[in-house]
């Protein structure tokens, strides 16, 4: 009856029987205010990892400076120069 009316033309068309289940529960929900929170987190997550690395840093430079110190100490007393 359709096609006699022309309400359709030549072209093709397909339907598709697929059914998805919908998820939005309260752990995959994002609201604007949740956002923000995680954003703030992950900031502040990776300013601590940053202080960390660099006190981790300041430690192994004072850390090298004494052994390098000893180290030289150590020559100056072990080494003796060689008279030909």
């Amino acid at each position: 009856m359709c096609r006699q009316m022309n309400m359709f033309s030549d072209g093709v068309f397909a339907i598709d029987g697929s059914k998805f289940k919908a998820v939005n529960n309260k752990f995959k929900n994002y609201t604007p205010k949740k956002v923000k929170f995680h954003i703030e987190h992950v900031e502040k997550s990776i300013q601590q990892y940053l202080s960390q690395m660099d006190t981790q840093d300041n430690d192994e430079k004072a850390d090298s400076n004494e052994v390098t110190a000893s180290k030289l100490a150590w020559l100056k007393i072990s080494v003796r120069p060689c008279h030909l």
